[in-house]
């Protein structure tokens, strides 16, 4: 809200209206087809077509791509936000919550983006939420922000005020690697070189470039292994 007030929006959440009868009638697909066929030719009335699926349908694509939009508009960046938040917001169970926008909520809030503050408790819940979901990006987020105790955008954090959890970490990396979420096997080596574990460190790594050869060209994969490396031939 606070950040809708600087942008001159004192209400709570983003509206669209319908133009006439006939937008009515369209579903969330059918709306979000209609934005994009129509934002390059015509941007203003591609975003309308996008906000209706957003706002009226809860549409995860229009809503991802609006937050795009907005975000390239500092000026509308709020608005976008606002879209991901609302969207995040809904639902319960794994058949009702959003994957998407809970994946980009806990995201904001563990980088301490634009308006977010770096809150660890709120960057878990959402992504828990979208590992609830079955969501590997959430899955692995969950892990690291376990492991460190600490959200990435809030470093030099007193070791006191910092909830390390290694058993959870390592429960949410085995989690994605269950659901096929090859890069778990990067934290499990970092994880294991951490504690000076050379030869798990190798292993874990290993797996991962068996499972798909492509993921050396990850610059995560490339650090990793470089390091390793280096340690062994010490």
């Amino acid at each position: 809200l606070k950040a809708r007030c600087n942008i001159g929006d004192t209400t709570n959440e983003e509206t669209e209206e319908y133009a006439n009868d006939s937008e009515k009638e369209l579903n969330g697909d059918e709306l979000f087809q209609a934005g994009m066929q129509f934002l390059e030719s015509d941007p203003e009335t591609g975003v309308h077509f996008l906000r209706l699926a957003s706002i009226h349908k809860d549409h995860a694509v229009a809503t991802s791509i609006l937050f795009s939009i907005y975000s390239n508009a500092p000026a509308s960046y709020a608005r976008g936000v606002s879209l991901i938040m609302r969207l995040a917001r809904i639902g319960e169970t794994a058949d009702d919550i959003v994957a998407s926008a809970n994946d980009r909520a806990g995201s904001l809030f563990n980088a301490g983006a634009r308006h977010f503050a770096p809150l660890w408790a709120v960057a878990v819940y959402f992504h828990q939420r979208g590992a609830l979901t079955g969501s590997i990006q959430s899955m692995l987020a969950l892990s690291n922000l376990h492991r460190k105790g600490v959200c990435e955008g809030a470093e030099g954090t007193p070791d006191e005020l910092l909830t390390k959890n290694n058993k959870r970490g390592d429960y949410f990396s085995r989690q994605a690697l269950d659901r096929g979420g090859i890069m778990a096997y990067a934290q499990l080596a970092s994880k294991e070189l951490g504690a000076n574990n050379l030869v798990e460190a190798r292993k874990h790594l290993d797996r991962a470039l068996a499972a798909d050869p492509e993921i050396r060209k990850s610059e995560t994969i490339a650090k990793l292994d470089l390091i390793i490396l280096s340690l062994i031939h010490i």
